[in-house]
């Protein structure tokens, strides 16, 4: 059984400034499970473009207000919501106050990925 808490995986280098924000990476690969469980905290007034090319991700909000831009398509995200994007899809994550997300992956992530926020380029791993 692993049973770890954020301060663990703060002093374990497991907690990851992605420039937007930071995450809290509770289950790695390394763990041997098939998926991760993260812990994010976005910044208010921030917007990244992502698609993940190697991984399903699926976000249920804690807390704080924002936007996900699909094409044309604007869906309002908000506490007691799950979002989760297909495999590549492109999206715009737009934090209107400060995140905070429990998000899943699969398959697992190695720990150190990090995002490179660029206007007009999805950021992914």
């Amino acid at each position: 059984m692993i049973v770890r808490s954020i301060a663990d995986n703060d002093a374990a280098g497991r907690t990851v400034d992605f420039g937007n924000g930071t995450t809290s990476r509770f289950l790695v690969a390394a763990d041997g499970r098939e998926f991760t469980i993260t812990d994010a905290h976005i910044t208010g007034g921030t917007e990244m473009m992502l698609a993940y090319q190697n991984h399903y991700e699926a976000c249920y909000c804690v807390s704080g207000e924002g936007e996900i831009i699909l094409g044309d398509d604007l869906i309002h995200l908000g506490p007691g919501m799950v979002y989760a994007p297909d495999k590549g899809e492109v999206h715009t994550m737009r934090a209107l106050t400060d995140i905070h997300l429990v998000c899943v992956f699969s398959p697992a992530l190695r720990g150190d990925e990090t995002h490179r926020p660029q206007p007009g380029v999805p950021s992914g791993y």
